[in-house]
């Protein structure tokens, strides 16, 4: 009853009494922080909310079947090295705008998928090109500019067809690697270097789309 209640308290001290509830709010704190770091405790990821693909195992068997190209950074949250690598890794994938692809995958979550990879350490950023089944380690600067030229530079010019003449142009209608009344792009640029964009296009629709561009010149 509350009187037996008041009468228990009565009988211990008030210094005794005070510390109690700092030392459950102190042990609830000891759990949480032991529940953080505790593997695979902890669902959010590095880049939620970003341009940035997080890829679990399922995702990642998707990934390898796209046409496009590539960077996957495998990565630790208690990385420190990672997390200087965190504002020019999103300002690459920004930068790209879907041309080329930047994904992490979290391995201290998915260890099996990053030691199927042959991640020994955090952060290592692998390049899956055309072949995805040869994937490659990125060695260049770790600076935004510099992994996104790496991975336009993987982007193939040749699945964009030049159309330089009326008779191309004609020509271009038909031409093989679609069926007949597959659509046709051709595209009027004011510069005669393939863009980046249009060779990304070509990649993906390959075999849906015919992809052509117009030489600047004509």
């Amino acid at each position: 009853t509350g009187e037996a209640a008041a009468a228990a308290a009565a009988l211990v001290p008030a210094d005794r009494m005070a510390p109690v509830p700092l030392a459950r709010a102190a042990l609830a704190l000891a759990l949480l922080l032991l529940a953080l770091l505790l593997p695979g405790a902890a669902e959010a990821s590095m880049y939620q909310g970003t341009e940035v693909v997080e890829l679990t195992p399922k995702s990642f068997k998707t990934m390898l079947k796209s046409k496009q190209v590539w960077m996957v950074e495998f990565y630790a949250p208690w990385c420190g090295h990672c997390q200087k690598l965190k504002p020019e890794y999103l300002r690459a994938a920004a930068k790209a705008k879907g041309v080329v692809r930047f994904a992490a995958v979290d391995a201290d979550q998915h260890r099996a998928l990053g030691q199927a990879h042959g991640v020994k350490g955090f952060p290592t950023l692998k390049v899956f090109g055309l072949d995805k089944h040869k994937p490659h380690d990125y060695q260049g600067a770790r600076t935004a500019s510099a992994m996104l030229d790496h991975l336009l530079g993987l982007l193939p010019g040749g699945k964009v067809r030049q159309v330089r003449t009326a008779q191309e142009e004609a020509a271009f209608t038909m031409e093989p690697g679609g069926a007949p009344e597959a659509p046709r792009l051709l595209l009027f640029p004011s510069k005669p270097s393939v863009s980046p964009l249009l060779k990304s296009l070509a990649l993906e629709f390959e075999g849906q789309v015919v992809v052509g561009q117009v030489s600047a010149k004509e």
